[in-house]
């Protein structure tokens, strides 16, 4: 990611600092800081390509999927797309 800024609405970008690696993923952020009085550019390139999104395991698990008796918890995932095969959990 290089970020930047630009003083005519985005038309040009002029890079500020020096090139960061980010993990884009699902749940994750990005620390971003914005100049004052200008418009703030991000610029993102793909370093390298993951697997597609309906070829991995996506299990979701929310506040309503445990549940605590004593000293067990009880997970439910719920897989919202999965290949075909075994899944280890």
């Amino acid at each position: 990611m290089t970020t930047g800024t630009s003083t005519d609405d985005g038309k040009t970008f002029a890079p500020a600092g020096a090139k960061s690696e980010v993990a884009l993923e699902r749940g994750m952020g990005v620390p971003v800081t914005f100049a004052s009085h200008t418009t703030t550019v991000l610029d993102f390139r793909l370093v390298t390509p993951g697997d597609e999104p309906h070829d991995r395991a996506d299990a979701g698990i929310g506040r309503d999927d445990m549940a605590l008796a004593g000293r067990s918890l009880r997970i439910t995932a719920n897989s919202l797309s999965m290949p075909a095969g075994d899944a280890l959990v």
